[in-house]
This record gives C-alpha cells, structure tokens and sequence, in this order.
C-alpha cells in the first residue's frame, strides 16, 4: 500500500462553495473508494490547496475514482516525495469545513457514505448507536415512538458534525413502518444499513397477561422486524445489497423469571434472523443478531427502581454477571458497527453475545 496525495486549486474564500457543488459526488466517491481498499485519508486546505492524503493499494483506480470531483491532480509518494513533505507540515491548518466533511481532522470512515436506519433510537442502546454510526460517516434515520428522545438524538448527532433527520413511527404498524423506510429512500436515495433495534419488555406471570399486552409486545419485539424488512429489502436488493440486524439478547437463549413473552419474542428474533440471512444472501444481504446481556439503559434503571430495594436489585443483578458490572450502551454500540461494516463482510446469519459472560456459566 503505498501513501498517496490528491490535490485541486482552491480559490480562498471558496472553499464552502466547492463541497456544496460536490456534495452530491462525494458520498458515491467515499464508498467507491473504500470498496477499492484505501485506508487511512485525511482532508486538508493548505496553501489554497484541497489536499486528499491517503493510502491507497492502486493509485491509478484511486485517481479514476476521484476524477468524479473534477480539477483533481494527484502524486504518489515517491514521485512527489517534496510536495508530499510539504503537505505533511500542513496538517496543524484549517481543514474544509462542510455538511459532510464535518470533522476537522476527518479519517476514511467505517460507514462513509451510507445509510442507516435505526429503530428505538431514542435512548438507550439506540441512541448510542445512532451517535457512533453518524460519527463513522454514515446518514442517519432516527426512529422512535417517543418523539422527544428522537430529537434529542438528532440533535446529539448534528451537535457532533453529523447528518441525521428524525421520524417518529410505531414500528408493529405497518402504514408507519412503510412510510419510514420510504422516508430514507426519498431523503436519501438508498438504505445500506436497516438496524431493528426498537424493544420493550413485560414482567409479569403469563396467566396475568392480557391478551393486548401480549400482541403489544409481540408487535413491537419481533411484529416491527418482519415489517421493516418486508418494506427495506425491495429496495437492498435493486442497490445490489445490505446488512440488517436485529436486537436479540440472552433472552434469545435461555429463560428468564418472570418475562415469559419477553422471552419468546426474543427467541423469535434469533430464528428469523437465521432463516432471513440464508433467504438473502444471494442477494447480498447479510442478516444477522446482536444480543446483549444486561446493559445500564433507562429501560433497566427504571425495572430496578420498581424493585422493593432498588439497591439490593442492583446488587444481585451484577453479581450474576461474570464481569461484575453492567454493560454500557456504547459497547453494543461497537458490537453493530462491527457487523454493519465491512469487516464482516463474511458474517450471515449469526447472533453476536455482548453479555459480559453471563451465557459462559455460573460463577459462585
């Protein structure tokens, strides 16, 4: 692989005005570009100059790729070694600043240029990947019943330099289901990434069910799933591919008191996840589960708090849990971007645990 420096005139004062007459290429030339395998890239104005620094394993195609932006000139390192120095010193001067190169010191990111929808994003889990999934590049649907905490997302998103927009849907209804994926289709033009993360959970003995509550959380735990996908994957598979994923847990697995219904939605989720990911993957799209143990998000502090000793709840709670702690939403977070990316170009089909080791066994 070697290091790579692309650069385009700028005029001073117009720097602005160059990325919002590029801003429809660039995305298409973000992907194009990591699909032919650059690595680390780094954009800069320096001395009137537009600077792309990248690694790249073929210049040449590199270069075809970013003829689409027009102007661009570019060097291999050791043609230009001078020029190439020069740019290295300039790496402290203002970078481009723009809606989508909005990070000043921007690296090739692991979503660059795709979009993602994510359902129950309004907190939680959710939220924290919504935050790291705009931070790797990607555009970003906000979904959630609960319309507060979706602009509170999006607003976390934008406040950090990323694109997003929020649409509030009940997600086991299918006329909103529908609209929500047509919402980022019209917005923007694709869906890569369809993450069905949106949740609820009852505790309750089954013989003191209702009926409604039983539908409500079969709809929303595993109903919102098969509509999403049903309205998603006409339009991955006219694109030439996608990834889902779907919000398992330990639930998925292994009983638990008190949560008969939780736990069969959850044990839905995996086998649907299975049988999806063999249906498509001639169409390249990957399907594929995470299932986290017990992680610290409103959801759980408000299910402890109800206990008659909220303190002694906790304290049980973690003692179950061969880590001793429970786990951050930022970590299932990292789990997602890992299968939404390409690094797991090679993964269908599969449930990833993020549990702290509480399936592994008992620990005395």
């Amino acid at each position: 692989m070697q290091r790579v420096a692309f650069f385009m005139h700028v005029k001073e004062g117009q720097e602005e005005e160059y990325i919002r007459r590029h801003r429809d290429v660039w995305p298409q030339v973000l992907t194009d570009l990591e699909k032919a395998g650059v690595g680390q890239m780094n954009i800069f104005m320096a001395d009137r100059q537009l600077f792309l620094y990248m690694e790249a394993d073929d210049y040449a195609e590199a270069a075809h790729i970013l003829g689409a932006l027009g102007g661009i000139h570019g060097t291999n390192h050791g043609r230009r070694q001078r020029r190439d120095l020069r740019f290295q010193k300039s790496l402290s001067c203002k970078p481009v600043r723009s809606l989508l190169l909005a990070q000043r010191r921007m690296k090739m990111t692991a979503l660059a240029g795709q979009v993602a929808l994510i359902t129950g994003a309004g907190s939680g889990m959710g939220r924290a990947t919504a935050a790291l999934f705009a931070k790797e590049g990607a555009k970003v649907v906000v979904i959630d019943i609960d319309e507060a905490g979706g602009e509170e997302t999006l607003a976390q998103i934008r406040a950090a330099g990323g694109e997003a927009l929020f649409a509030r849907a009940d997600v086991a209804n299918a006329a909103d289901a529908e609209a929500m994926i047509q919402r980022a289709i019209d917005t923007y033009g694709r869906l890569d990434i369809l993450h069905n993360n949106a949740g609820v959970v009852s505790v309750k003995f089954l013989e003191d069910m209702s009926e409604e509550e039983w539908d409500w959380l079969m709809g929303v735990n595993l109903k919102s799933i098969f509509l999403a996908i049903k309205y998603a994957v006409p339009h991955m598979k006219a694109q030439g591919g996608g990834r889902i994923l779907n919000t398992g847990s330990t639930g998925s697995f292994i009983g638990q008191y008190m949560t008969p219904a939780y736990i069969a939605s959850k044990g839905g989720v995996i086998q649907l996840t299975k049988s999806l990911a063999l249906d498509y993957a001639q169409y390249k799209i990957r399907v594929n589960a995470i299932c986290p143990g017990t992680v610290d998000t409103p959801l759980v502090r408000q299910h402890i708090e109800n206990s008659p000793d909220p303190a002694r709840a906790e304290t049980i709670e973690k003692q179950l849990i061969p880590l001793k702690r429970f786990l951050q939403p930022e970590e299932i977070a990292h789990a997602a971007l890992y299968l939404a990316s390409n690094q797991a170009d090679g993964v269908t089909g599969s449930a990833l645990v993020i549990d702290g080791g509480t399936l592994a066994g008992y620990v005395d």
